[in-house]
């Protein structure tokens, strides 16, 4: 067909229309299809001249324009504009197979020349994808020519085609040249990707892999996305997350653009959805690992975005979070560093957040969450917090720590929290339904918010003034916490300082109809009023000291009455001149009992009222109470005076809670006299019966209704007037006691001090009656290191504390941890300030006196000398010859460390302060944690030769197993010595003795040395350990059993060798040793339930873990796997036994472990037969039935007829007996030709 052309035709124009392509300046035509056209031109270039001149034409007309050979490589058309194929005037020319090479050549060469600007790169790259003929020589040889030349957008277009321009047989020529440029930033991302496309051998894989790994640590956010998912793609799963984890740390880069970061975890995200050996590795990975990195933490929330057991990662999360790693330095560092891509995530973080706090809830770790969570999101994803804690606290669970998380972010965020006062004000729909120490929280968290001035305070007024009306008492006291809550708010708004005075004075008339409910309300602002303004404060004081005179102060002339000789005048420290003097009563009011339940509320509220006001010391109120105190005599006062000690006792409590700040000398002293008296006190409190009557309840919550039946305390004939006359003493004033009364013998001394040892513990059956020392008052310890002997001051007043007074102040705060962070956090702390202080609240008080505390035990250490056998004391004549308080003292301290080494919040917040200061004290501060650690652990053992009583170094040992990492053979030694010693029994000697035990497993004893003593003791053939009886062996077997079971889990039975079938017989030798003891010790029922529990949990993982890896080995140590089987066979026959004496004895509790028992012994049964029968060694066996028999091995007679039981026999239905014969030959066993004469026998 003829074609129109341009006047001007050049030969090149001509051949090729000739052939069916016509060449123009917009566009190419193609009059047929391509295959003919290349056959054609094929045929026409087979002359090598005319090849040439061809070539040369070729390059001079289209590749010297830059237009036309942009028109040449674009798809060529038929004439009606129909496009062909998609094939371009070049890739004919590149199918021609004369022209392949050339033309290559010539693309290529242009491709080195262009620019970004020409936008031709692109194009020419398209000419060589999937083009059938091979251009891969020309293009391997041309490349690394190529590339250097081009710029960074050419090197990125012929890198992204590199993949579909070569053939897979040139793969991996390409790959070598691809990766010498992965030293170039700029295109690593474009070279990963085309190395990902690539088809390549195991061995190049594994050396890019090596090249990324190099490199990994110092890529780009921009060049990341592509590094992690060619090491995820291409590398085995373990492999690749251990380069990634240790070589990217998201908190390292510098980069400022978030969006790649987030696309770097988005990418991280696509992987672990879609990839679920990934995923699965991962996981394992976090569970195991010790330490969390940000990026673990951001791998954890992706993990729990796209798994489908979001309750695995969740279990993680507490994990790390209980261990200490997942801390509140790396949370506050993730939402400061990384607000943003946290926001990306915020579902997910709310959802652990809430997870969390429903099974930790006294842990910080949830708050420290949900407070970095709101800090970084804007308006509409802090209103999802608040409503995300609003929720939980619908719950009695996590009630109290989603309100301490609000309060916590009120504290942290300022007034960011007062835009959602609507939401919050919520909470006083149901405020009835919360405790008092919930509504109290509550309500001074929204009066606290700016914006509710006008809205929810308003509502807290309403409901306050409701409640205070109501006949509930229950309601006027949520009434009396929130006019506390309304006076704390109206104290501190400057513009109103007179309504908080005119608003305290109609509370006050409100509640002047119940005294119960005005001692209530003075409990409430005494613990509020430090927080108040202090022209309010002092204005309080000033109103309540003259009711104080009124009520409880009188004047007592020189000249006592008849009545003023039952009572004691107790002489004031300041003596008043003329004839009569003030004093208050407690006599008079302990008997009459009208105003005694305000008299301590009110002491109280004075004190804090004047510390509030900005006094620089106590002297006002030192006037108040300064004066004669009139008691009858201590050693006048019987049982039945069971009320007049405790007043005496809560009025000399309240005295120290309130001067124990005081700074002057002689005031100091007062307090010093006081907590001596106090021990005097708590002597005559152990005296009263167990449960003494006619006391009336003066603690905060437990103040009673009206409607309570209060007795009347009567006085004994013993303390009449004879009594009082012939014995006066100054109980408040111990300086003024006789001569003889101060002087005490040795024996006195030590009666006095082991009274005192357990005079705390009398309080515990006055709960509710007796007042608590307040928290503070342990900032007692700094009036002076304690030392042997007195320093006194130039007045003469002493500020050395003794011993006994030490340990009184320490078992108070021991008692008050067991409290907050043991048993119940949330239980009522009574009125010593525990109420309204959090876990790390009463910590730190504890650390602000820890260098204190370390004075008192270094200066009370006995003498060193070199560490022998006989250094610790291990008789009781020796400890005698102790000083008791000593080893009280350090029984107290280490107990205290204990419980907060044990706090789960110790580990992730606290501990670095602790460390400090402990680990500092003989050498260094400087190191990593572990080492600090260290240092603290081998400080606390430093004084284990003071521990001279078993209780002590009891204390001793859990506190240093708490903190201990990994084994420490010191303290196996110091467990090993206690187990040497003879000690008194207790009631939780016992206990003692287990733990112990268990300490000295876990830090260096070997199991066949403690089961050896353990046997020694069930023999009574003499136990080189004193401390091990048969009265403490069954807490003793339980602790070994738990161990055994503890080492079995250990052996490695994934790749099981010689050393396998070594620990696999050394654990069963020990399980039939420890199973022996129940047939030696007849009918011990602990020792029984014990075997029964732990001996199911042995046998379950010896069936899950111990039998697979026999298997593996048995072809190999068929004796060794024999004499395994063996061994365990009459442990397991014993245990059948057990459960049959269980239901011979009808023993409920035993009898419900026994189904389970006999399930597990039955698949042990079956699955050796299972594992000998895969061996080829199935004519070994012989089945047959075990007759139930008692712990003596006596048969137990069935219940049914004789002839049933035969018939039951010959049924054969009961498989309970799996016999192995072997002749012990070193002949192949499992040849069944053979004959046997020995059997093995497993029974249930």
């Amino acid at each position: 067909m003829k074609r129109k052309l341009e006047d001007h035709v050049s030969d090149i124009e001509g051949f090729l229309a000739d052939v069916g392509i016509t060449l123009g300046k917009d566009r190419n035509l193609a009059e047929r299809d391509i295959e003919p056209i290349v056959r054609d031109l094929t045929k026409s270039l087979l002359n090598n001249e005319t090849r040439e001149t061809f070539l040369g034409q070729l390059e001079e007309y289209i590749f010297s324009d830059v237009n036309r050979l942009k028109t040449a490589m674009l798809p060529l058309k038929r004439e009606e504009g129909v496009q062909l194929n998609s094939e371009s005037f070049i890739r004919v020319l590149l199918l021609v197979p004369l022209l392949t090479e050339k033309v290559a050549g010539m693309l290529l060469g242009k491709l080195s020349k262009s620019t970004d600007g020409d936008n031709i790169s692109g194009l020419i790259v398209a000419q060589f994808r999937w083009l059938m003929a091979q251009c891969d020589d020309v293009i391997i040889t041309q490349l690394p020519i190529i590339l250097p030349s081009c710029s960074v957008q050419v090197q990125r277009d012929i890198i992204g085609g590199i993949s579909e321009m070569t053939s897979e047989s040139s793969h991996g020529s390409v790959c070598n040249i691809l990766v010498g440029h992965l030293k170039s930033p700029e295109l690593v991302p474009c070279v990963l990707d085309a190395i990902t496309e690539l088809t390549l051998a195991p061995d190049d894989l594994e050396r890019v892999f090596t090249e990324v790994e190099e490199i990994l640590g110092d890529l780009s956010w921009d060049s990341l996305p592509a590094a992690l998912r060619f090491i995820l793609g291409s590398a085995p799963a373990d492999s690749a997350i251990r380069v990634i984890r240790e070589n990217v740390s998201l908190d390292q880069k510098n980069d400022t653009s978030s969006g790649s970061k987030e696309f770097s975890l988005e990418c991280l995200e696509q992987v672990l959805r879609f990839q679920g050996k990934v995923q699965k590795h991962w996981l394992v990975v976090l569970e195991r690992s010790q330490k969390l990195s940000i990026l673990d933490f951001f791998t954890l929330i992706l993990l729990y975005r796209v798994s489908s057991h979001p309750k695995r990662v969740l279990g993680i999360v507490k994990k790390h979070v209980k261990g200490g790693s997942l801390s509140r330095v790396l949370l506050e560092c993730v939402f400061e560093d990384h607000a943003s891509t946290c926001v990306v995530y915020t579902v997910e973080l709310l959802k652990i957040a809430q997870g969390l706090i429903s099974s930790l809830p006294v842990h910080p770790t949830p708050r420290t969450l949900y407070c970095g969570l709101f800090n970084c999101l804007q308006s509409h994803g802090r209103q999802e917090v608040v409503g995300s804690l609003l929720t939980l606290t619908g719950s009695s669970s996590t009630r109290d720590c989603a309100i301490d998380t609000l309060i916590l972010i009120k504290e942290r965020t300022g007034d960011a929290l007062d835009r959602y006062v609507s939401l919050l004000g919520s909470l006083l729909d149901y405020l009835n339904t919360l405790t008092l120490q919930q509504a109290r929280k509550v309500l001074f968290l929204l009066v606290s918010l700016k914006s509710a001035s006008s809205t929810v305070t308003d509502d807290v007024h309403i409901l306050t003034r409701k409640y205070l009306s109501h006949p509930d008492t229950r309601l006027n006291r949520l009434g009396t916490i929130g006019a506390c809550a309304l006076l704390q708010h109206l104290s501190l708004i400057t513009e109103s300082p007179k309504k908080a005075a005119t608003f305290f004075e109609q509370v006050v008339c409100l509640i002047k109809r119940s005294i119960e409910l005005r001692a209530f309300f003075l409990e409430e602002l005494s613990s509020s009023i430090l927080r108040m303004e202090s022209s309010f404060a002092q204005h309080v004081f000033e109103n309540n000291a003259e009711h104080f005179h009124e009520m409880f102060v009188s004047d007592t002339p020189t000249s006592s009455s008849s009545r003023a000789a039952d009572i004691l005048c107790i002489e004031g420290e300041d003596t008043l001149n003329g004839s009569a003097f003030v004093s208050i009563d407690l006599w008079r009011i302990a008997e009459e009992r009208k105003n005694l339940i305000l008299l301590f509320p009110l002491l109280r509220l004075l004190g804090f009222s004047l510390q509030s006001s900005g006094r620089p010391d106590m002297a006002d109120i030192d006037v108040v109470v300064g004066c004669h105190i009139r008691m009858a005599p201590l050693d006048t006062l019987i049982p039945s005076d069971s009320l007049a000690l405790i007043t005496l006792y809560n009025f000399a409590v309240e005295i120290v809670n309130v001067f124990h700040i005081e700074a002057r000398p002689s005031m100091r002293s007062k307090v010093v006299q006081r907590l001596e008296l106090l021990l005097r006190l708590l002597r005559k409190i152990t005296c009263l019966s167990p449960s003494p009557r006619n006391l009336i309840p003066v603690t905060g919550d437990l103040i009673p209704s009206r409607g309570d039946q209060v007795g009347r305390v009567t006085r004994s004939s013993s303390g009449g007037a004879g009594a009082a006359d012939s014995s006066t003493c100054d109980i408040l004033n111990t300086t003024d006691k006789p001569t003889q009364q101060m002087e005490h013998t040795l024996i006195e001394q030590k009666e006095e001090v082991k009274t005192e040892v357990t005079s705390m513990a009398a309080l515990d059956k006055l709960t509710g009656y007796v007042r608590e020392l307040d928290v503070k008052v342990l900032q007692i310890l700094k009036y002076n290191n304690t030392k042997p002997e007195k320093d006194a001051d130039e007045s003469g007043h002493t500020f050395s504390l003794s011993l006994p007074i030490v340990c009184l102040l320490l078992e108070d705060t021991l008692r008050k941890c067991k409290v907050k962070l043991k048993s119940n956090p949330f239980a009522k702390g009574g009125n010593s300030g525990l109420k309204g202080l959090t876990e790390e609240g009463l910590v730190r008080e504890i650390l602000d006196v820890l260098p204190e505390i370390c004075q008192l035990m270094e200066d009370n250490q006995p003498t060193s000398t070199p560490p022998s056998e006989s250094s610790q004391p291990s008789t009781q004549e020796e400890l005698d010859a102790m000083d008791p308080a000593k080893t009280r003292l350090f029984e107290l301290v280490f107990a205290v460390l204990e419980l907060v080494f044990s706090w789960p919040g110790f580990s992730s917040d606290t501990q670095e302060g602790w460390l400090e200061v402990l680990g500092g004290r003989s050498v260094g501060t400087q190191g990593p944690l572990s080492a600090r650690r260290r240092r603290t652990l081998q400080y606390l053992l430093s004084f284990s030769e003071g521990c001279s009583s078993f209780s002590s170094q009891v204390s001793l040992v859990r506190c240093c197993s708490v903190i201990a990492d990994g084994q420490h053979s010191r303290l196996g030694e110091i467990c090993r010595k206690c187990l040497e010693g003879t000690w008194e029994g207790g009631p939780k000697h016992n206990d003692g003795v287990a733990m112990l035990v268990k300490c000295w497993l876990e830090h260096g004893a070997e199991m066949e040395e403690v089961v050896g003593e353990l046997q020694t003791v069930v023999d009574k053939s003499g136990s080189n350990l004193p401390s091990l009886t048969r009265g403490t062996l069954p807490l003793a077997y339980r602790v070994v059993c738990e161990k055994l079971v503890v080492n079995l889990r250990k052996i490695n039975t994934d790749t099981p060798d010689e050393n396998t079938v070594t620990d696999l017989a050394e654990c069963v030798n020990h399980f039939a040793v420890l199973i022996s003891f129940i047939k030696q010790i007849n009918n011990s029922r602990p020792m029984i339930r014990s075997a029964l529990t732990l001996g199911q949990r042995f046998l379950d993982l010896f069936l899950s873990k111990g039998l697979p890896a026999l298997s593996g080995l048995m072809k190999d140590q068929w004796l060794e796997v024999q004499s395994i089987l063996k061994r365990l066979q009459t442990p397991t026959r014993y245990l059948h036994h057990v459960t049959g004496h269980s239901k011979s004895i009808r023993d409920i509790a035993l009898t419900a472990k026994v189904p389970q028992m006999k399930k597990t012994l039955e698949h042990l049964v079956l699955k050796v037969k299972a594992m000998l029968a895969a061996h080829g060694c199935s004519a070994a066996f012989w089945l047959g039935n075990l007759k139930q028999r008692d712990l003596k091995g006596q048969e137990i007679l069935s219940q049914e007829p004789q002839e049933e039981e035969e018939e039951e026999d010959g049924a054969g239905s009961d498989i309970s007996e799996l016999s192995i014969d072997t002749d012990g030959g070193e002949e192949d066993p499992c040849n069944d030709s053979e004959p046997y004469s020995e059997s093995m026998s497993i029974g249930y």
